[in-house]
Parts: C-alpha cells; sequence; structure tokens
C-alpha cells in the first residue's frame, strides 16, 4: 500500500467530519501538521499521511456527544472514556476493519484501525504560576493514561510512574477526570491556547487566531482552520515554516511510533 491510497482514505473521513461540524454549527481547525500541509502544500505533507483537526474545548465536548450517532458503525470514537487502554488526552475516529498499527505497541489492547486525531484545545491561564500548575496536571494526567502502554511495550518505569502503574485502571481513570474536569476549560478573557496534550500545552497559541475562522485549500477541498494560521505555525515550527525539513528529516508519524502496519482491507485483529 502506498501513502497515496492512505492519504485519500483519510481525506474522505475528513470529509465526513467537516459535514457533521457544519450541520451542528460546531467550529473546527485544520491543526499540526496539516494545518502546514494546507498553507505550505495545499494538501497533505507529501510524506506524512496524517491528519489533525482542533476544536475549542466547548465544541469537542458537544462533538464527542453527537460524533458516534451521526456515524454508521463503520467508525469507532476512541478516547479514554470509550477504551479503557487508551493512552492518550484527546479523540481518534477509528474505522472497523482497517489497520493502522505500530508493530512496537501492538500488545496494547486498543482499536487500531485507520484513524485521524481531533484535539480539544483549552485556555492557558494568563497567571504563570497557574499555567505552571496546569501543565503539572496534565503531565501528570499523561503519566496515568501510560501505564498500559507502557506494559505493552515491556518499558521500565521508574519514580512517580512506579507507583502509578500499581493502581487499578479505574483509580487511574478518575485521577485523569477529576484533573480534567478542573482543568480544561476554555476562558475567552484568557489569552493563550493550548492543545490538550502535556507536550502542546508548552505551544501557547493566542485565542484570538482561534477566535474565528476561515477556509484554506487542502487536496481541492476546502476546510475550515484558524484565522491567523501563519502565526499558529510559527508557534508550532518557527518562521521558516515553509522551508521542507532535509530528506532525512522527512517522515509521518513512523518517525515517532516505528513500522505501522497499514492496511484498508483488513481488521487489525487478522495482524494479531
Amino acid at each position: 500500500m502506498n501513502i497515496r491510497e492512505i492519504q485519500l482514505y483519510k481525506l474522505s473521513l475528513m470529509k465526513r467530519i467537516s459535514k457533521i461540524c457544519e450541520s451542528k454549527g460546531l467550529p473546527y481547525h485544520l491543526y499540526g501538521g496539516t494545518l502546514l500541509g494546507a498553507v505550505r502544500h495545499q494538501g497533505f505533507i507529501p510524506w506524512d499521511d496524517d491528519i489533525d483537526i482542533a476544536l475549542l474545548w466547548d465544541d469537542y465536548k458537544n462533538l464527542l456527544d453527537i460524533l458516534q450517532e451521526e456515524l454508521e458503525d463503520q467508525y469507532f470514537v476512541q478516547n479514554l472514556w470509550t477504551e479503557k487502554n487508551f493512552p492518550c488526552l484527546w479523540t481518534q475516529l477509528r474505522v472497523n476493519n482497517t489497520t493502522s498499527m505500530p508493530i512496537d505497541s501492538k500488545k496494547l489492547d486498543i482499536h487500531w484501525g485507520i484513524c485521524i486525531d481531533i484535539f480539544p484545545l483549552i485556555s492557558m491561564s494568563d497567571d504563570e504560576i497557574k499555567y505552571k500548575k496546569q501543565l503539572r496536571a496534565f503531565q501528570l494526567a499523561k503519566s496515568f493514561l501510560a501505564t498500559d502502554l507502557m506494559r505493552a511495550k515491556g518499558e521500565k518505569a521508574h519514580g512517580l510512574q512506579k507507583i502509578i502503574n500499581v493502581l487499578p485502571n479505574r483509580i487511574r481513570h478518575k485521577i485523569v477526570d477529576r484533573i480534567i474536569e478542573k482543568h480544561a476549560y476554555v476562558d475567552g478573557s484568557q489569552t493563550w491556547l493550548g492543545g490538550l496534550d502535556s507536550a502542546e500545552l508548552k505551544r501557547k497559541y493566542k485565542y484570538e487566531d482561534f477566535k474565528e475562522t476561515r477556509k484554506y485549500t487542502f487536496e481541492d477541498e476546502q476546510f475550515d482552520g484558524p484565522i491567523n494560521g501563519e502565526s499558529v505555525l510559527v508557534c508550532n515550527y518557527g518562521p521558516d515554516y515553509m522551508t521542507p525539513p532535509p530528506p532525512e528529516k522527512r517522515g509521518g508519524h513512523d518517525l515517532e511510533l516505528g513500522e505501522i502496519i497499514n492496511d484498508l482491507e483488513h481488521d487489525y485483529k487478522e495482524y494479531l
């Protein structure tokens, strides 16, 4: 299977999400490498098949409430509330009877279908002390969700992570829920936004950059994105974001996750 087949398949998922968001009045944004691809390549980054979108926290929660109902049984809305071993703070829309499975993580008991990522954007406090508390809280939440993935990959825990890994799954998830309830919100009076992941929260976006949307061309289609996408891209990739990286640094998720089995016609369970 070549990368273009995967890109076009994921593009069809993006179209479904876009139509649902538009029909329900939920503003969404091209995000991460997808926004970069739209601006620099007017489509996918040629060596990447990833699709990322983001919504402000309240819109994100509303989308989760309706998404599974709006989609057929062919899809699965995957997050920490729908799958107990899921190790992330955001959501992935997975396609049943397909495969997108990193070999290194295959022992993790979750749905490994083809997916796109849906990120929530939350306010980051203008008060530096409160911001640091938020950041530490979500770093801790990420650690509580990491246990099952670490076990699947045979990774050894150290320090606080050793204690966390002893706790039952349901206890770890209760703590994460409390962290999210306390620290995940959008306040228009605050200057900054961040993506709900400890790494993403270190990148502060201006709230005004996401306050409205504008259209971006992506693979000859029109999708919504942040009103000031250039500012967002500078925050993510630096002022030279229009310059592609050297060939040796070009890669998608395989650079981070290792070899990935992608198959649009066979269920990941067959590979397991």
